[in-house]
């Protein structure tokens, strides 16, 4: 009895072995015993692989889909020196940012960090990856930025309700001073940290 591939003619699938196109998007265009061939979605290219080194692509999202804020690029705060990420959360490090190319308006040269290697993408001004359906998670972004400050929860003096109030500072003696000539008593006071 033939042992078939668990795959079919048409299926999207992530290859996850190819060196150079490592977790690019392709498409099963013949099926084997237990291989199948694939063309990518990039360039056309096909190129034969065995079942281990394929997952259908809904698979590979369910698995790998993590919560990633997505802050606008902006290539003034990356030549700042802000941290750059991809729509995935990984790292990436802008290496050219006046490219030629005959072909697309693709200025900006970045190595998106991918386990324990780097490769590198072509990208608009804007932090668009081109040439790819469905390539958001290429996309250049902004990291989120964590922030801490202090806030308070007080107590009109008069009436004695207590709320949080609306005043926040970088530090916990600065918050105390600002509410010392106010109508308002301190009841607390608490640090919080959040990403931007």
């Amino acid at each position: 009895m033939q042992i078939m591939s668990k795959f079919k003619v048409g299926d999207k699938v992530i290859v996850t072995s190819a060196f150079d196109r490592q977790y690019q998007t392709a498409k099963v265009e013949d099926v084997f015993e237990n291989s199948v061939r694939v063309s990518y979605e990039i360039d056309g290219i096909t190129d034969s692989y065995h079942d281990e080194h394929l997952q259908l692509k809904s698979e590979y999202d369910m698995q790998n889909k993590t919560e990633v804020k997505r802050i606008p690029f902006d290539l003034e705060r990356a030549k700042r020196g802000d941290k750059v990420i991809n729509g995935k959360g990984q790292d990436v490090r802008i290496i050219c940012i006046d490219r030629i190319s005959k072909f697309e308006d693709v200025p900006i040269l970045a190595l998106h960090k991918e386990i324990d290697q780097e490769f590198c993408r072509a990208h608009s001004i804007d932090g668009r990856f081109l040439n790819t359906e469905g390539a958001d998670d290429l996309h250049l972004f902004m990291a989120p930025v964590e922030k801490t400050e202090w806030i308070a929860v007080i107590k009109h003096t008069e009436t004695g309700v207590s709320f949080r109030g609306s005043i926040s500072a970088a530090t916990e003696e600065e918050l105390i001073r600002k509410y010392e000539a106010s109508i308002y008593t301190i009841v607390c006071t608490k640090q919080i940290t959040w990403k931007d």
